[in-house]
């Protein structure tokens, strides 16, 4: 064993001599490493911001593109006609809130859609946190989550009265979730006005709005993401999300486009 180390010693050894005794070899091994340094750099960073993402929980998507409960800005958002399109004609509204363990799950499709080059749309999103009051406030009692969501008035019952006939029109609801499933006893509660479950994805458009103000702009419902065909990967969720974007459930999709 020990022939065996100082063979393979004395060949590094020799190695080394050669090239300090090379002058050539010395500046393209230096340029070599440069080079080699200058390509590592962005997959580690990358690499860090993710692992950053990860045990933080930092979701910079959802939090960069929060639409506050104070203000009336989340509210106007929904329900003032002006408001709702006068920035995006198109958008992703997602209900989400700290915690959340399907927030946490659908992130990495957001995150892959907007950011991976696969996909390729003009995609925009707005989210809305609805425990921006802080933990000790109650989103069922009077508060800014209250006056969105689960206050009784007119306005506020046809909003709910919209989530539920968009899911309940759309092609991916009637393929995906039967009468007994979990997602639609939550929609349920979310049209009867008796909770809300996060994720909540509406995909706002203008033209639906334009054609018929009752839906308030919602063209699809999604609670939570589930992969495309059963996939769980990122990938899989961006799909699903891309599909949503695109209104296009059946075999006629192509990713991306």
């Amino acid at each position: 064993m020990k022939v065996i180390f100082k063979a393979i010693g004395g060949f590094f050894v020799r190695i080394w001599r050669w090239i300090k005794e090379t002058a050539w070899v010395q500046p393209l091994l230096i340029v070599s490493l440069i080079f080699g340094i200058i390509l590592l750099i962005q997959p580690i960073s990358q690499g860090i911001t993710s692992l950053v993402d990860t045990i933080g929980k930092r979701q910079p998507l959802y939090k960069n593109n929060k639409v506050s409960l104070y203000d009336n800005d989340a509210y106007d958002l929904i329900y003032d006609e002006d408001t709702k399109f006068a920035k995006d004609d198109k958008y992703f509204l997602v209900f989400v809130q700290e915690g959340c363990d399907g927030c946490e799950s659908a992130y990495p499709g957001f995150k892959t859609l907007f950011e991976d080059k696969t996909f390729q749309s003009d995609y925009k999103m707005k989210t809305i946190y609805i425990d921006e009051e802080g933990d000790d406030v109650d989103m069922f009692k009077e508060g800014k989550m209250y006056d969105l969501f689960f206050r009784f008035t007119d306005e506020i019952d046809n909003f709910h009265q919209a989530i539920y006939n968009a899911a309940d029109n759309s092609e991916y609801w009637d393929e995906t979730f039967d009468q007994e499933s979990e997602q639609r006893n939550m929609l349920y509660d979310i049209y009867i006005g008796e909770d809300i479950s996060t994720p909540l994805i509406l995909l706002m458009d203008k033209e639906t709005y334009e054609e018929d103000p009752s839906t308030f702009g919602i063209k699809e419902v999604m609670i939570g993401v589930r992969g495309w065909d059963g996939g769980t990967d990122k990938y899989d969720l961006a799909e699903t999300l891309d599909r949503m974007w695109l209104s296009s459930w059946g075999s006629d999709y192509k990713l991306g486009k």
